[in-house]
């Protein structure tokens, strides 16, 4: 039996967020909490264009960035439902481009020095990041400078998805599949995975598998002229702490339909479309009689598939795994409820490079939303505290 949620305890989340927002740390938050079901909270603080003097609005458009793979990553189970694949096929099946890829014998050494796959990557292995595909971001040297153009100068590259299919293939992987957790490109492969077994683009396939059966109608990968209006600034700190614009909705590279649809973090959102998705996923894979997943899906999606050997410290910007385990696109708190908040054994989500943030949470009912819009934030304090903030409020 889950609680009750304090409505003056909550009064510590909304000043925090106020705090955050109007304090200069942040440009402005939003936040949802829904309790056994119901939204029991729901706050706007500070500006959406701090230039503009814009105040931030419910329906207001965030860059979820990684808070894109979830959804990808479901769309994949059900791929995996339908028997169109299994979790240790070999993905060169459908994406011949990653059959002869070379891995980095150094992973801090030179490109010209790598070695053979000593297996094939599996869908299981880009799921769960063990693929030993990597980000530039988290990978040094000569292996960085390869991966570099991979991302481009924004989310994902300008390419199209066989280009950059193309150019991964010829990029070394920075260990061997299955052999570690390293945070990667891995579900922009399955983004590619996706629209390649349906035969349409990576929007057509989600708005048919979960955006619309969903309702999610502000999800997408770029913002339309109906909705600018509604699309926050993108922000990052300059090199004093302050605020600086990183992307504008009046020259966003999401102001028109992309030529790669990245799975990794290319999709934008809002609130109210975010926790629908999360609400299915808590509610074991159905929202409001639609089944997006079955209950043994979503058990299989949510527990921990990383072994203690598979957690080396391969990732030098920050420790973005940390106490969590790692399931099928998701974190998961372990049995115990480690975690760098307060948290439940079994709680669940992923945050995205905008710093927005979302958990589940089964054995309170509860699902929390906390989107804000600062690119690259190290510093990170205002995910942990809001996840303490709602758990301390629950009665």
């Amino acid at each position: 039996m889950t609680g009750t949620i304090s409505m003056e305890r909550l009064k510590r989340l909304t000043d925090a967020m106020d705090g955050f927002a109007n304090g200069g740390h942040y440009a402005g938050v939003q936040t949802q909490i829904w309790l056994r079901g119901h939204l029991v909270h729901e706050s706007c603080h500070g500006m959406m264009d701090v230039e503009a003097a814009k105040p931030m609005r419910p329906d207001a458009i965030f860059r979820i960035a990684s808070m894109t793979k979830p959804i990808v990553s479901a769309a994949v189970l059900q791929l995996l439902e339908e028997g169109k694949l299994r979790l240790f096929d070999p993905v060169a099946t459908w994406l011949p481009e990653l059959a002869e890829m070379q891995v980095m014998k150094d992973p801090n050494g030179p490109v010209s020095e790598t070695e053979p796959l000593a297996r094939p990557i599996t869908v299981i292995d880009l799921l769960t990041h063990r693929s030993g595909i990597t980000y530039d971001f988290n990978s040094f040297g000569e292996l960085q400078k390869a991966a570099a153009p991979l991302r481009g100068g924004g989310i994902i590259a300008d390419m199209t998805p066989d280009e950059w299919m193309a150019t991964l293939g010829e990029t070394p992987l920075i260990s061997q599949p299955g052999t570690t957790w390293h945070y990667s490109f891995s579900t922009d492969v399955l983004g590619v995975l996706i629209a390649r077994i349906d035969g349409k683009s990576l929007f057509e396939a989600l708005s048919e598998r979960i955006l619309g059966p969903l309702g999610m109608k502000d999800t997408g990968f770029h913002v339309g002229e109906d909705k600018r209006e509604r699309f926050t600034v993108g922000y990052m700190r300059d090199e004093a702490g302050r605020l600086k614009i990183h992307d504008h909705p009046d020259d966003s590279w999401f102001g028109k339909k992309p030529r790669f649809e990245g799975g990794g973090g290319a999709l934008v959102s809002t609130a109210d479309d975010y926790s629908r998705f999360a609400l299915a996923l808590l509610n074991h894979g159905e929202l409001d009689g639609t089944r997006i997943l079955s209950r043994k899906t979503v058990e299989t999606m949510t527990r921990d598939w990383i072994g203690e050997s598979q957690r080396a410290p391969h990732f030098p910007v920050f420790d973005i795994l940390g106490a969590h385990g790692f399931g099928l696109g998701v974190s998961v708190v372990g049995p115990s409820g480690h975690d760098t908040s307060l948290a439940s054994p079994g709680k669940f989500g992923w945050p995205g490079a905008y710093s927005t943030r979302w958990f589940a949470d089964p054995s309170e009912d509860l699902v929390a939303v906390m989107m804000t819009q600062m690119w690259f934030d190290m510093r990170r304090e205002i995910g942990p505290a809001f996840d303490s903030l709602v758990y301390q409020a629950l009665d």
